[in-house]
């Protein structure tokens, strides 16, 4: 349970939740200044919460980026940092005035409520009061209660600066993207008090999705050397071996481009991938590992075909793997010079093109259907089946499995895309049919069918 006064300020944290950072303030001016500092100047309530951490779970005491600047305006602040357990509704925090869970924020004091899209994924939920009137605050350790990560709390009116500094830091540190429906830059602090953006979406809103962290930044309490997102945490990480010298911060995003190649560019032995990473490097960045998961991408490794990194500032570089296994390959020592922008973008390469590289995709006769990846094809009964189906516009799937017979054995609906991946299960050994289905309502329900084996 966590119980938090405002009035108090107070912040106690009990049960097991050692990876819960707790923080408290003062209101008084001193309580401006780096994080530590402003830690130890949060007098008794402060001393107690430090003594209380270390005597219960060993629980760190810790601040976040930036201290709030002394108002006259009260106000709550809750930054709350969760993984559900499931996609069942469940309490995250209540307070005599208001109640956050995993599927809504309800105001008690005229039941009225805002629904929330649920997610299954670690999120970032921030709560603001500007009347000031939250009393005490717990957490209610219900059945299928959320993973709490990291609770922050503030008693008084922040800046919009603090509050995008605040949201900034908790999404470096949990891997989390930010709302980028209207282009938002992640902050840092300077010495002085001021900020400076790491991440600047405004400059190229395109690529807006998964943003990675890596960060060192010892004013801010922050460590952050491997990262990968929560919305997408197999299929690209970023590493450093050794922390920076000084503070430095390696953002990356992408541009939401299918992970497969487009037919109208590149060469026979050099195929690159729609997809495209920006990074920005601010600070000394220390040489970076990248690694993904080639089972994440929609086009698949090929015999005869190597996945090779395509490094653009100013110039490109391909980079060759210096790791490959079948769920892992790694890039090792990549360099990006202080506060510039670069780009990647993997590729395919044909080691072999007066040979050829092997395919095993069906080109159906179709408009819609580009092509349909199935593999392996013929597979051992229980073993999961790559589906990979690329469509000519955005459309919604519907893949059905037919047994010998015309029965069905399964059915799923994929949502709209041009690049579908699924994953496809048959536990008995059989001739099957996968039928799939279109769900454009402006065509006459374009379909593909193909055989599937199972042994």
């Amino acid at each position: 349970m966590i119980i938090i006064n405002f009035q108090r300020l107070q912040l106690i944290c009990t049960g097991e939740v050692p990876k819960l950072k707790c923080a408290a303030f003062s209101k008084s001016p001193s309580a401006v200044g780096p994080p530590q500092a402003a830690a130890q100047r949060t007098g008794w309530v402060g001393s107690f919460l430090v003594l209380f951490a270390l005597l219960t779970a060993s629980i760190p005491a810790h601040t976040q980026p930036i201290p709030p600047v002394p108002e006259t305006t009260h106000a709550n602040y809750i930054f709350a940092v969760y993984t559900p357990k499931s996609l069942a509704e469940a309490t995250i925090w209540a307070t005599s005035d208001a109640t956050l869970t995993t599927h809504r924020l309800i105001n008690k004091s005229d039941s009225t409520e805002v629904r929330l899209a649920p997610v299954r994924h670690t999120a970032l939920r921030t709560y603001v009061d500007l009347g000031g009137n939250a009393g005490a605050m717990e957490r209610l350790e219900e059945q299928g209660s959320p993973t709490l990560h990291e609770l922050l709390c503030y008693d008084q009116l922040l800046s919009p600066a603090q509050r995008q500094l605040t949201e900034s830091y908790l999404a470096i540190r949990h891997g989390l993207t930010l709302d980028q429906r209207l282009p938002t830059n992640y902050l840092a602090q300077r010495s002085d008090g001021s900020t400076y953006p790491v991440w600047t979406a405004t400059d190229e809103p395109v690529f807006r999705h998964r943003i990675i962290g890596l960060a060192y930044d010892t004013s801010a309490n922050l460590s952050r050397l491997t990262g990968s997102s929560v919305l997408a945490p197999g299929l690209l990480s970023l590493s450093w071996q050794d922390a920076p010298v000084q503070t430095a911060y390696l953002l990356v995003a992408d541009d939401n481009a299918p992970t497969a190649h487009s037919s109208m560019s590149g060469s026979p032995t050099l195929q690159p991938l729609q997809r495209r990473w920006r990074v920005e490097a601010n600070g000394q960045v220390p040489k970076t590992s990248l690694s993904i998961n080639p089972r994440q991408l929609f086009d698949r490794i090929l015999p005869g075909e190597t996945l090779v990194l395509r490094q653009t500032s100013g110039t490109s570089i391909i980079v060759p793997p210096s790791e490959v296994s079948a769920d892992e390959i790694t890039f090792t020592g990549l360099s990006f010079p202080a506060d510039t922008v670069s780009y990647l973008q993997l590729a395919l390469r044909c080691n072999a093109p007066d040979l050829g590289c092997s395919t095993n995709t069906e080109l159906p006769d179709n408009d819609l259907f580009n092509s349909v990846q199935l593999s392996p094809n013929p597979a051992a009964a229980g073993t999961p089946l790559q589906l990979r189906v690329a469509l000519s516009e955005v459309s919604g799937l519907v893949a059905t499995v037919y047994d010998a017979l015309g029965r069905q054995v399964s059915s799923q609906v994929l949502p709209a895309t041009t690049h579908h991946m699924a994953e496809i299960t048959l536990t008995a050994s059989g001739t099957y049919s996968l039928h799939l289905r279109s769900r454009l309502l402006s065509r006459s329900a374009p379909s593909h069918t193909l055989q599937v084996i199972a042994h």
